[in-house]
């Protein structure tokens, strides 16, 4: 049974809307996930600053486009708890 036949057995009535719905969450709790990843990569920024990233300018505002430079400058850098926080950025 596919997704789209499920939906129609269980909600014949609106199961369209019953889509969007669980569609609508899925996204909200990506967008909310990345928002709190890129939260995580600035204090994280912050807190290696002088071991990590000591050539970058110290007000660089962490984005979802320059999350990769916190996980290499980690790697590079951060020793085995670099390389841990760097790995728990890419999840």
């Amino acid at each position: 049974m596919d997704v789209l036949d499920w939906f129609q057995k269980y909600r014949p009535n609106g199961y369209q809307t019953a889509m969007h719905s669980v569609l609508k969450n899925y996204v909200v709790q990506q967008n909310a996930q990345q928002l709190r990843t890129v939260g995580r990569a600035q204090e994280i920024f912050k807190h290696f600053y002088a071991q990590c990233f000591w050539h970058y300018d110290p007000d660089l505002q962490i984005n979802q486009n320059n999350i990769e430079l916190v996980i290499g400058g980690l790697r590079k850098y951060g020793g085995r708890e670099g390389f841990l926080l760097a790995e728990e950025l890419c999840h």
